[in-house]
């Protein structure tokens, strides 16, 4: 058993990791807490470089269900499988360098900037010394432009050059959220307990996509953000290109921007599918409780939800 096991996670370190972590499935997925089941014999396939959006009214377990995807919370009964590993089967540090997560907790940026806070997203993108690699990536500065690893004479990663790479992927990430170089740089420098809560939600998705990692999961990303902040987000993560699996609340996002969509309701799939097959004015008012006519959006030429409450 032992022997087997150490062969799944050398399988899954391989070269072909990326391409394997970036397929995941649950298999008959059950989560019980504290005599609740919450997660009920869930099973699915979830498409690599597509964007997957949970959505389901309060208490249906969302959240619950992310969870299990990125191994914060065990199984009762099933599995959840990255390629055809089950990613319990290999270490903590493993899976989570296969998957980049941005949660509605935001408490574990106390004490930290900015650019501290995503440079923890290049924790896992690394393979030698722990330690080496933190104390070489705090000497980057964030003005460095990207290169590429070079190697020494003997074939050793040159680890300059690994943290200068990790310093343009850093500032390239802050970029992308921020718009603009000079609120790039804000974030970067201002410190995580003095942000505002869209602010921190920027930094943190910032540091989910400096991961590089085939999969990112996210929990509500547009919580906190103003509206032009929202869409930007939205887009972006459209543009990114990776397996992506996000819980939203938005109907008309998940339209928008989702190749596939899996509505939850009681702990179990409702429906599943491509969005405009799936959100139906019949399927609305059945899980929400509220009426739905559609248009189409000028901006994306994809279907528009305008909802209300019945009668």
């Amino acid at each position: 058993m032992a022997t087997e096991k150490k062969q799944r996670r050398r399988k899954c370190m391989s070269g072909e990791q990326a391409n394997h972590a970036a397929q995941m499935r649950v298999d008959k997925l059950t989560i019980t807490v504290n005599d609740h089941r919450i997660i009920d014999n869930i099973s699915a396939c979830l498409k690599p470089g597509k964007i997957t959006a949970i959505i389901g009214p309060n208490g249906c377990g969302k959240t619950t269900f992310l969870r299990a995807l990125y191994r914060s919370l065990k199984p009762t009964t099933g599995a959840v499988y990255s390629g055809d590993v089950n990613i319990w089967d290999i270490t903590a540090a493993e899976s989570a360098a296969q998957r980049a997560v941005v949660t509605q907790y935001h408490g574990e940026g106390v004490g930290f900037n900015g650019y501290e806070i995503v440079e923890m997203g290049r924790y896992f993108a690394r393979t030698t010394n722990v330690k080496t690699n933190l104390k070489t990536a705090r000497r980057a500065q964030y003005s460095c432009e990207e290169n590429e690893v070079t190697h020494g004479e003997h074939g050793n990663v040159d680890k300059h050059a690994r943290s200068r790479r990790d310093a343009a992927i850093i500032r390239q990430a802050l970029l992308d959220v921020a718009g603009t170089e000079e609120k790039a740089q804000e974030l970067a420098q201002k410190s995580f307990a003095d942000m505002s809560g869209g602010e921190q939600q920027r930094v943190l998705i910032a540091r989910a996509l400096a991961q590089r990692a085939p999969v990112i999961i996210l929990d509500e990303p547009t919580n906190h953000l103003d509206i032009h902040a929202e869409l930007s987000i939205m887009a972006l993560i459209r543009r990114h290109q990776c397996t992506t699996i996000l819980v939203v609340h938005d109907i008309n996002h998940a339209l928008a921007y989702a190749d596939d969509v899996m509505v939850l309701n009681q702990g179990k799939i409702y429906a599943s599918g491509e969005p405009h097959a799936v959100l139906t004015p019949e399927l609305i008012r059945e899980v929400f409780g509220v009426s739905a006519c559609f248009t189409t959006d000028p901006h994306t030429g994809k279907p528009f939800a305008i909802l209300g409450l019945p009668g």
